[in-house]
């Protein structure tokens, strides 16, 4: 016999009992080189060595199960590349996450196994068969070829299976007639069914997912066949059928069962394409049933042969174990799936061929079992008990760290796909832009030059009014009040100010003054107040100070907004001044909710906040002459607060520090210089307590664990700042105005170390009125 295929016509017993063909034929015997066996014939040519595969889905999916997996290593061997049919389905993706077909029975309703080939030895359960004419083993020759199409042993000689650890149910339905013909009977495939189903107590130990059924005939079903069909889909067993072999336009009748809605949704009909992915001329086309049908490779494949050697063998016979095999891989790999859904898992995640979508010849397309390994859209995160519980869109879903912490440095956790396979995703995935202080330098969301300008109002000279200021990277802010009472000749003072959270919680002293009131440095508040940039403006607060000769001593709580909600902060200091040497310590507890050190979650991680403590150390220096040197060292201090939703933080410290050279330039009178080096606050050490899904169980149920995962920032942001500002004449309705020019630069801007340098320089142009 040649390997092309032939159909033939089946044969009748009776107007009741249809007889119905193997839809095949096999090829003459052959030898394998270094695969054993011997025998001449028609050899296949010898393999082309293969690239090592690189499948295109993330190899941190997860595959949860109970039954053991081990990833495939090496995946692409001789065995393999003999096994053509495996590269036509991309099997490599699943077996590189270990689906193999372990602890999945496939029935073989066919005409015998032969286990005389190495290639099935050991792998059949049991033999059943139907028609009472072969109590001892069938007649093997198609079905030996099927059988090891689906599941022949990996080994390393010959051939291998698509679901080569599965196992196999060898069910006999066809005789052999005394002239040669080869059919089944109506009645004998519906009892192979009914075993399927469970619906026979003398096979109660059947335990098939799959019934493989490479055969066609002339006329359809009986009432009874059906019947046991609708039982195999209602006990959630799947059912792939042979298109047929008659180039036809629509399939073979025996496979038009799917139109019954109690088969449909858990049966496959299998069509052939040769090497090329075409259509084989042989094989019957979708037509009108291309929801249920699906092609396979299906032309001239090495498959074992009944005398222990190997035959070419063509057929959509051939294709159809390929479609078997590959569902038993993914039930393997997702044991919760249903029938209905693995059935339609293989049809969603096929390779479209031929027009767009489903067609009237290939159907759904290529069986693809890397695609079907992959997520299929849309992905959801679970904040649920089970896969079925509340679930929340990946769309909005991030963690932005700021520029205090670093990113997740490990930890994982899972998304849901349309099927709730769970898959695993690093949780740095999430993690949005390390926003660097230094944005707040330029005023632009970048670390690229920019230029924007902006109104403030705000108060120059508490005892002369309010003033506005123009300026490139100045934010418009709101208009500020102050209320002031002093007593005992200022010995005491209180104030109450809705304003920048600046003017309450910096020490003024030690800072800069350009001339009009205003700090020399636009990076103030993060050098050298740090605690103060987690507070947005419009900042209400109260403040409390007494004063006696060189001790100073202040108290201060300010509430408000932050980046997410609302923050507040109480501090307290002391400073003591001795000659031209002024020290001081300061400390203070910032309470916030909705954000936590500039970090924050959203979408399923929302619910950021905590408690974080601050110790401030300061010194300053008048060398004379108007010069003076300042420096800040501070250290942070949280114990536990919250990122967002299952994601804790806890045990951070963190430190920030400046140094500040200023006086007069000299070159205008009234002119101030000065140089600012800072390194903006950072985590030096920051654990992130994970209480996140990491997968599911079979039933469902979401599993949960904790993880301990490092949040220091990889790198150190350096900035620096050279600031000179000068009077400039009173012009304007005869008031006093101010020019400030500011160049900074910042080196791992956001703690970053491979971010590169950031640059910008501002001006601001300041009068009264």
């Amino acid at each position: 016999m040649g390997d092309d295929c032939r159909p033939t016509v089946p044969t009748r017993r009776s107007a009741r009992e249809i007889r119905f063909i193997a839809v095949f034929a096999a090829g003459a015997a052959l030898a394998l080189s270094g695969c054993g066996g011997g025998g001449g014939g028609d050899a296949p040519p010898s393999p082309s060595p293969s690239p090592t595969p690189s499948p295109v889905f993330d190899p941190l999916v997860e595959i949860p199960s109970p039954v053991v997996r081990t990833p495939v290593v090496p995946i692409r061997t001789a065995e393999y590349d003999n096994s053509t049919y495996l590269d036509g389905i991309h099997a490599d993706g699943a077996y590189l996450l270990g689906a193999t077909g372990n602890g999945v029975n496939i029935a073989i309703i066919d005409e015998g196994i032969s286990e005389t080939s190495p290639e099935l030895s050991g792998r059949v359960r049991n033999y059943i068969d139907t028609t009472g004419f072969y109590p001892s083993g069938g007649l093997a020759d198609h079905g030996t070829s099927v059988a090891s199409i689906a599941a022949a042993v990996r080994d390393g000689a010959g051939v291998h299976g698509v679901a080569f650890n599965s196992y196999l149910y060898d069910i006999n339905v066809f005789t052999k007639s005394a002239t040669g013909d080869v059919s089944a009977s109506d009645a004998d495939i519906g009892d192979a069914l009914n075993i399927v189903a469970g619906n026979n107590p003398s096979y109660s130990s059947v335990n098939a997912r799959i019934a493989n059924m490479s055969l066609a005939g002339d006329g359809g079903f009986s009432s009874s066949t059906l019947a046991a069909m609708r039982s195999v889909a209602a006990a959630d067993r799947i059912m792939v059928i042979s298109a047929g072999n008659d180039g036809k336009a629509q399939p073979a009748p025996t496979a038009l069962a799917v139109t019954d809605p109690g088969i449909g949704p858990s049966m496959l009909i299998v069509g052939a394409v040769d090497g090329t992915n075409t259509i084989a001329s042989f094989s019957n086309r979708a037509g009108s049933y291309g929801d249920y049908f699906v092609v396979a490779p299906g032309v001239r494949l090495i498959t074992a042969a009944k005398d222990g050697g190997y035959v070419f063998f063509s057929g959509t016979s051939a294709a159809t174990p390929v479609v078997s095999g590959a569902l038993a891989v993914l039930a393997n790999a997702y044991p919760f799936l249903t029938g209905p859904q693995l059935v339609a898992l293989i049809k969603q995640t096929a390779d479209d061929l031929g027009a767009p979508g489903v067609d009237a010849i290939y159907g759904s397309g290529l069986v693809n079992l890397t695609t079907a390994m992959n997520p299929v859209a849309p992905l959801v995160m679970t904040v649920g008990n089970t896969v079925d519980a509340v679930t929340a869109p990946l769309s909005g879903a991030t963690v932005a760290t700021g520029s205090v912490l670093g990113g997740f440095k490990g930890g994982h956790t899972i998304l849901l796909d349309a099927y709730r396979r769970a898959y695993t995703v690093p949780l740095d995935t999430f993690v949005t832009r390390q926003a660097s202080l230094f944005d707040n330098f330029t005023g632009v969301d970048g670390r690229a030059s920019g230029a924007g300008i902006g109104a403030l109002l705000d108060n120059w000279y508490p005892e002369k009014g309010a003033s506005l200021a123009f300026g490139s990277g100045v934010a418009a802010r709101h208009v500020s009040a102050a209320y002031a009472v002093a007593l005992s000749g200022n010995t005491f003072a209180m104030s109450m100010r809705h304003a920048g959270v600046a003017s309450l919680v910096a020490m003024p002293e030690l800072e800069p003054a350009a001339g009009n009131g205003r700090s020399l440095f636009l990076s103030t508040s993060s050098a050298a107040t740090p605690q103060g940039a987690f507070m947005g403006d419009g900042v209400s607060g109260v403040a409390l100070g007494w004063r006696n000769d060189g001790l100073r001593m202040t108290a201060s709580y300010a509430a408000g907004r932050n980046i997410r909600g609302r923050s507040d902060l109480m501090q307290s200091s002391m400073a003591v001044k001795t000659g031209p040497v002024e020290w001081g310590l300061s400390g203070s507890l910032l309470t916030e909710d909705g954000s936590l050190l500039g970090a924050f979650g959203q979408g399923v991680f929302a619910g950021a906040g905590g408690r974080t403590g601050f110790a401030t150390a300061s010194l300053r220096y008048d060398a004379g002459a108007d010069w003076a040197l300042a420096a800040t060292y501070t250290r942070a201090r949280l114990t536990e607060g919250t990122l967002g939703n299952g994601l804790g933080l806890r045990n951070v410290d963190g430190s920030a520090m400046s140094f500040t050279l200023s006086g007069p330039a000299g070159w205008r009178e009234g002119d101030r210089l000065g140089f600012r080096m800072a390194q903006p606050l950072r985590a030096e050490k920051a654990t992130a307590n994970i209480w996140l899904p990491v997968g599911r169980d079979i039933a469902g149920n979401i599993i949960r664990r904790h993880q301990a995962v490092g949040m220091e920032p990889d790198g150190r942001e350096l900035d620096f700042e050279l600031a000179y500002a000068t009077p400039l004449p009173e012009f304007v309705w005869g008031k006093a105005a101010f020019l400030t020019l500011n160049g900074f630069a910042a080196l791992q801007p956001g703690h970053v170390a491979a971010a590169g340098p950031a640059y910008g320089m501002a001006a601001q142009f300041t009068f009264r009125w």
